[in-house]
């Protein structure tokens, strides 16, 4: 495209519409009116960039050799990432962030690729040029890939993929943008990759369109019409923009398509107005600005931290006109010395065709001089490969597709050098790359017909039957989500467990440590307990300490949200005749076995009235009351791709029903007596609990446990669970077990027993459970009301009189 003064002259007033709020808004109350501006020139840069770019991809790369796709790349990455790097470096220096994973991933654009990944946002601006770069690296070679796998070089091509990839875009904001839009929707690639797109379709309308002519009287009703759609779109775009700003949930959805329309229609006047900067002395103003603008948006910031601590005192008019005057100043200089010289190395395009490029690639292959080539081919393809396999097992499908569709660009490459195989091998690699550009729409459908989300979210969570719409997919989906908060490198468990000193248990709870899990801050006391901070002075209080596992700790999700032992607390509060203290003893992997060593170190010296055993699932492998190991077979697991992990699942299921034809199917295990039960490590451990509290003169109430599934479970809904919780039926019938064993236990050693858990066991269908054990909202909720009805009599048995009506 030749260049245009007036499209410069708009690409530097962005530029500078944006240092100046850039300006304001530094070391200064947040202003949506003034940082709307800013907002609203960024989104001019989005459809620029498309429009411009535009004729390099349809003239020269789309329909042409593999040469020209890589000198497209080159071109771009050489006129925007050297100046990234020494814009970065420098502002990474001034803040002290130089040697921070921050700066690893400004470096390599993906501080907000799918999410806002940085810890400290130091170089705020750098978010839209990742947006431009992951723009240049996705669009114009799926565009090349799929004009190469169809055979076909035309605008209507072009215009459908562009409208598709908008579609898509628009799709996977609507349904998977976070509600923290400013810094997870707005300035997410993920989310605003299209807004350049709209440039690229402007591009396409108007292509054959000539200029105005300004001198006539047709033309200068056109640019007036014109310059009032972009004054009503301007207006719009400042008004969504700022309300968005202040959290309007409308203005916020809308602000993707009143920029692309505020974009299109700015972009649009500006090109028909071109008749107008043809002087010589202004249009060489605008193309000073145009050559400038992209150092002014990389280097405004810097001046910024420079400039206003010394002159913050100045009249806010003088500020400025030094402010831009030292944009100006340092933009020239490093235009001059550093980006011009880049410029003028980038290499050209050649003018051949695909099938001109296609036969020379022929000749090459078949006279050995395109060997190292090849092979450099067939190692990328097989890098390709393995980390579309790496993301598809991992459950990570933003790495996988374009993993996916870079292993079959690659094969089709290949098949093009594969001499007198090229025919066919052309044909199956073709199908692979419309396979791989074609499988995340297919898996979209899949997910939507059958309840399957692309990632596990608090959002939209599918731990229930019926939110799962009784798929075990779905479920496992969200189970793996779940674990993940618990074990990934960030996340809860490294937050507030540590080593055990004294080596006895698997871990201890860091008193006043906290961390995030799911939507909520998880905060440990100074006492080394979940929940608010014990009184010192016990005083007149019936201290009642809950002792048990992650059902007592409470994985909550939201905020507000509280364990059950936190809500037993405020049932009893102010309705007995003393105070009632519930502290929350509960502990994520403890057995009844590590939680002997806890009364001993943590809960006695506390002086508690009464201990509390809530103590389950985690023994029941570990101490003896289940009976069947987890069984060696395939099971559902998330994965990148819904449907090849669902083709994979049957595929591994066949074959296991093939290797193991010939065994005969194990009988269930007959159901523990009561004196097996009796004998159990179990059982022991509960006549230990029992003891120690005796032995320092507190009483220990037993409480019997629940699961989301019992033995009169239907079916299909044991099966549900047990896609995950393997075998489901000896699980449910340890449970059992274990809630038989209490009872006797309780009767052995005169020891009170509360149902109050197991009335909601096989409450499958009330939304009680996150998963087979864990408890929502609503099952902490039930479990603090049947615990506090349950205790009544015990309280009264010691001298504590309540009333809970």
């Amino acid at each position: 495209m030749k260049r245009s003064a007036s499209l410069d002259f708009l690409r530097g007033a962005a530029a500078f519409a944006v240092a100046v709020p850039h300006y304001l808004t530094a070391n200064a109350p947040f202003s949506p009116g003034i940082e709307s501006v800013a907002v609203a020139a960024v989104e001019v840069f989005f459809v620029l960039s498309g429009f411009v770019l535009a004729p390099q991809i349809v003239d020269w790369v789309v329909g042409r050799s593999w040469r020209n796709l890589g000198v497209f790349l080159t071109r771009r990455w050489m006129r925007t990432i050297p100046p990234y790097v020494a814009a970065l470096l420098v502002v990474a220096v001034m803040t002290g962030n130089l040697l921070t994973a921050d700066t690893l991933r400004y470096l390599f654009y993906v501080e907000n690729l799918f999410r806002s990944a940085n810890a400290v946002d130091f170089y705020p601006v750098a978010w839209s040029l990742a947006v431009e770069e992951w723009f240049y690296l996705l669009f114009a070679p799926l565009l090349f890939l799929i004009g190469r796998a169809l055979a076909r070089d035309d605008r209507r091509l072009d215009v459908a993929f562009a409208i598709l990839f908008v579609l898509v875009i628009a799709a996977l904001r609507a349904f998977h943008a976070p509600p923290d839009w400013d810094l997870n929707a707005r300035r997410v690639t993920l989310f605003r990759i299209d807004s350049i797109v709209w440039g690229f379709l402007l591009y396409l309308a108007l292509e054959r369109r000539r200029l105005v002519e300004p001198d006539t009287a047709s033309g200068l009703r056109r640019l007036v019409a014109l310059g009032a759609a972009f004054a009503a779109a301007s207006a719009l775009e400042i008004g969504v923009a700022r309300l968005a700003l202040e959290g309007g949930g409308v203005a916020q959805r809308l602000f993707p398509y009143a920029s692309a329309l505020f974009g299109v229609a700015a972009v649009g006047f500006f090109r028909e107005a071109d008749g107008w900067f043809k002087g010589p002395r202004l249009s060489a103003v605008c193309f000073y600005l145009g050559r400038i603008s992209y150092s002014a948006y990389l280097f405004h910031i810097v001046i910024v931290m420079a400039l206003k601590p010394l002159v913050g005192a100045w009249p806010i008019l003088a500020q400025l006109a030094l402010y831009v005057a030292a944009i100006c100043a340092v933009s020239t200089v490093f235009w001059r010395g550093f980006e011009r010289p880049i410029l003028a190395a980038r290499p050209d395009y050649r003018r051949r065709s695909a099938s001109a490029a296609l036969r020379e690639a022929q000749n090459a292959a078949d006279s050995g001089g395109g060997k190292l080539w090849v092979a450099a081919l067939l190692c990328a393809f097989l890098g390709a490969v393995a980390t579309a396999r790496s993301a598809f097992m991992a459950n990570e499908p933003y790495l996988f597709y374009p993993a996916l569709v870079a292993a079959s660009a690659f094969a089709l490459a290949l098949a093009e050098r594969a001499g007198r195989f090229s025919p066919g091998l052309g044909v199956a690699a073709r199908a692979f790359l419309l396979f791989a550009l074609a499988l995340p729409a297919a898996d979209a459908l899949y997910r939507s017909a059958t309840g399957v989300p692309i990632a596990g979210s608090v959002a939209n969570p599918t731990y229930s039957f019926r939110a799962a719409r009784e798929n075990p997919s779905a479920f496992a989906m969200w189970w793996f989500y779940y674990l993940n908060e618990w074990i990934r490198d960030d996340g809860i468990r490294g937050a507030i467990e540590r080593p055990d000193p004294q080596k006895k248990l698997p871990f201890v709870l860091a008193p006043g440590s906290s961390g995030r899990m799911f939507d909520t801050t998880i905060r440990i006391n100074s006492a080394g307990f979940r929940g608010p901070e014990p009184a010192l002075d016990k005083g007149d209080r019936f201290r009642i300490v809950a002792l048990g596992e992650s059902q007592t700790f409470g994985p909550t999700l939201r905020d507000g949200e509280r364990p059950w032992p936190e809500q037993l607390q405020d049932l009893f509060a102010g309705r007995c005749s003393r105070p009632v203290e519930v502290i929350n003893a509960g502990t994520e992997a403890y057995t009844l076995e590590d939680n002997l060593e806890r009364m001993r170190r943590d809960v006695l010296p506390l002086k508690p009235d009464l201990v509390l055993s809530t103590h389950g699932m985690n023994g029941l492998y570990a101490l003896g009351l289940r009976q069947e190991a987890e069984p060696n077979e395939p099971g559902v697991r998330p994965r990148a791709s819904a449907l090849i992990g669902r083709a994979v699942l049957t595929i591994e299921r066949a074959l296991h029903d093939f290797r193991t034809r010939g065994a005969a199917p194990r009988p269930a295990p007959p159901p523990l007596s009561d004196p097996a039960l009796m004998r159990s490590r179990y059982a022991d451990a509960y006549r230990k609990l029992i003891a120690l509290g005796r032995e320092h003169g507190t009483p220990v109430v037993l409480a019997t446990s629940s699961l989301a599934v019992d033995a009169n479970a239907p079916r299909e809904v044991k099966a549900f669970y047990g896609a995950v919780f393997k075998p489901i039926d000896d699980i449910i019938a340890a449970n059992a077990a274990h809630n038989r064993m209490v009872r006797l236990i309780g009767r052995e050693q005169s020891a009170p027993v509360v149902e109050a858990i197991a009335s909601l066991d096989g409450d499958w269908d009330d939304d009680l459970y996150l998963d087979i054990v864990h408890f929502t909202e609503r099952g902490n909720a039930r479990v603090a009301r049947a615990m506090s009805e349950a205790l009544v009599p015990i309280l009264r048995y010691n001298n504590v009189q309540c009333s809970l009506d």
